[in-house]
């Protein structure tokens, strides 16, 4: 797959997304007396944000997100809770962070061999004022 379509697919996904996330805001109770999840019982919760895998929201203690797989199922329809398509973009997410890691690992790495590469070359005083560089020496001490 192209960059070009690998972004316009991520840009569309995206705004299904957000559509899903509004439409089911909008279903969503916007406050409710009581909120259970498992043994935890939160009181005044105000609903901020549902998307198709957690429940965000504010409660008298604070602010919390929990996952809507972890809601009884009577909860769970209140929020239109699709477990197969939640699965799915766990999945997703879950191998978008390992992409992202291995960007970020793999870009420090090349850094990390370009200022070995620049130390081994004294003479070499491009690297040493780069942008890369955080510091850019005046004088050689």
């Amino acid at each position: 797959m192209s960059t070009k379509s690998h972004t316009m697919e991520r840009m569309l996904r995206a705004l299904l997304l957000s559509c899903l996330l509004t439409c089911s805001l909008l279903a969503a109770p916007a406050k409710l007396d009581r909120l259970e999840v498992g043994s935890q019982i939160y009181t005044n919760v105000t609903i901020v944000s549902v998307s198709a895998t957690d429940l965000y929201f504010s409660y008298e203690k604070g602010i919390k997100n929990v996952k809507l797989r972890n809601l009884d199922p009577e909860t769970q329809k209140l929020f239109n809770y699709d477990p197969q398509a939640a699965t799915q973009l766990e999945r997703q997410q879950s191998q978008d962070d390992v992409r992202f890691q291995s960007s970020v690992a793999a870009r420090a790495a090349a850094q990390s061999a370009n200022a070995a590469q620049a130390a081994a070359n004294p003479n070499d005083k491009r690297r040493r004022s780069s942008e890369d560089n955080i510091a850019d020496p005046i004088s050689d001490q």
